[in-house]
């Protein structure tokens, strides 16, 4: 508002005219913006998370509020609650969202108070003051074009957010399948480890009788060497990831995780192939669908730079304020002038327009390059992810079926010859560290699918489907 006056007293009625005037306008000026009442939630971004399509498709059980995790999925929903990567991602989505109603208002109207430093004399009294108060409009829309292209962009902001949350999916059940693995395998070498012990007693027995080989002995203490040292090594592996596998759920690094049991993978000829995969992963694909809306973004933003290129107007309306003539029985004596203006705002400089429209030409083909990209690259993933899927099943069937029951069978048919004296010492320590490095080779291969599968399942934004 703007108020010019020096030297003036104070009218009488002045007052009431400025409220008469003012209050009404006050009144109205709500309406030519209105901003809708949205309900408070105790966490908006929590909120926003959880409507994720994504976690739709996965079928987590959100309740779980971060206690006893025992299942990979457990885990997945408390990382989904509390990372904070992923807050932060759908604070910027909650962000971009409320910037469509700023790019969709009319510019603030303007009301300016002008007091005139001498009052103008006319046939019907003195003009004291005048109210001015007018209103600008941008093209037919303009203003249209302005929300679409914000609303564009949040899409692509909700986009990255579900990839975000599926980048998390994949990386928390992959550091869980490995969790996992580690205490398998050292389950699988405790054991061995408490077999070679008593077996490397019974030598040390044998050759203090006389009756045993000190090669034997020697070759089982170098065993039983190697493998107390392949279990320091993997119990101390468990600690960094665990921190890793922590930092996602924001919680301490040492904070205990103990697995009860893993999913079990998905059948063979539940798979579908690459062809049918790639399909979904195009439609599903939150990568892909950000840079569809930002292509979608730049179509609107060159139809907005046709549109700023057209004139924009201005309406207004002024009321001059007149005091009473000075000379008695004048016709309309101290009538004030009501005054209607439009204005035009020309477009003269047509350079920068053109320019507009330019950059948004580019950022269209900037978009459409780089989903085409990425289209290729995800291809290129998901062809490895399949390689290494079918690779894990064809290592976790042939060490199940074939190799651990051969394995088994070796050892128990040296250790039956060594027990009546027909076989060596040497050969039954063999034949149990080759069933160790089968047992092991199993427990790699079972935790390889899963996170192949995982891998898959990150790639087309949907879980594959599980055959009862």
């Amino acid at each position: 508002m703007e108020i010019h006056r020096l030297d003036s007293k104070p009218r009488e009625g002045l007052m009431k005219i400025h409220l008469l005037f003012i209050l009404p306008l006050l009144a109205v000026m709500p309406l030519l913006n209105p901003s809708p009442a949205t309900a408070a939630s105790s966490d908006p971004v929590l909120d926003l998370i959880l409507q994720s399509p994504i976690l739709e498709r996965f079928g987590l059980d959100l309740t779980t509020q971060g206690g006893n995790t025992r299942t990979i999925d457990e885990l997945v929903v408390v990382g989904i609650r509390r990372n904070r990567a992923l807050r932060a991602a759908a604070a910027r989505v909650l962000a971009a969202r409320e910037r469509v109603p700023q790019a969709q208002a009319l510019p603030d109207p303007r009301l300016a108070v002008v007091e005139y430093l001498q009052p103008v004399e006319t046939r019907v009294g003195p003009q004291d003051r005048a109210y001015q108060l007018s209103q600008s409009f941008p093209w037919f829309g303009t203003l249209g074009a302005k929300g679409d292209i914000q609303r564009e962009k949040a899409a692509a902001a909700q986009s990255r957010l579900d990839q975000r949350i599926l980048e998390l999916i994949t990386r928390i059940r992959t550091n869980g399948f490995e969790l996992a693995y580690l205490d398998s395998s050292i389950a699988v070498t405790g054991s061995h480890l408490v077999l070679l012990t008593q077996w490397e007693q019974t030598a040390q027995s044998r050759y203090a009788s006389g009756s045993g080989d000190y090669a034997a002995l020697i070759k089982t203490q170098v065993e039983l060497g190697k493998l107390s040292n392949r279990l320091a090594e993997l119990e101390d592996r468990r600690a960094p990831l665990l921190a890793v596998l922590n930092a996602d759920l924001d919680r301490s690094p040492d904070t205990p995780v103990q697995l009860a049991a893993l999913p079990v993978a998905v059948a063979a000829d539940a798979v579908p192939g690459e062809a049918e995969l790639g399909a979904v992963m195009a439609a599903n694909n939150p990568v892909l669908s950000a840079w569809r809306h930002e292509a979608a973004a730049a179509v609107h933003s060159e139809d907005l730079a046709g549109k700023q290129g057209l004139p924009s107007f201005t309406l207004g309306v002024n009321l001059i304020q007149t005091g009473a003539a000075r000379m008695p029985g004048i016709a309309d004596s101290g009538k004030n002038a009501l005054m209607a203006t439009v204005g035009v705002q020309v477009p003269l400089w047509r350079g920068k327009y053109r320019a507009a429209s330019r950059e948004a030409a580019s950022r269209l083909s900037a978009a459409d390059d780089s989903r085409r990209q990425e289209g290729n690259a995800l291809g290129a993933r998901l062809s490895k992810a399949l390689f290494g899927y079918r690779d894990a099943r064809r290592q976790l069937e042939l060490y199940d079926t074939a190799l651990i029951p051969k394995a088994r069978q070796s050892m128990a048919a040296a250790r039956a010859a060594f027990e009546t004296g027909q076989g060596a010492f040497l050969d039954l320590i063999d034949a149990q560290r080759l069933l160790l490095e089968f047992q092991l080779a199993v427990v790699r291969a079972r935790t390889d699918l899963l996170i192949r599968q995982s891998d898959i399942e990150g790639l087309i934004a949907s879980p594959l489907k599980i055959q009862s």
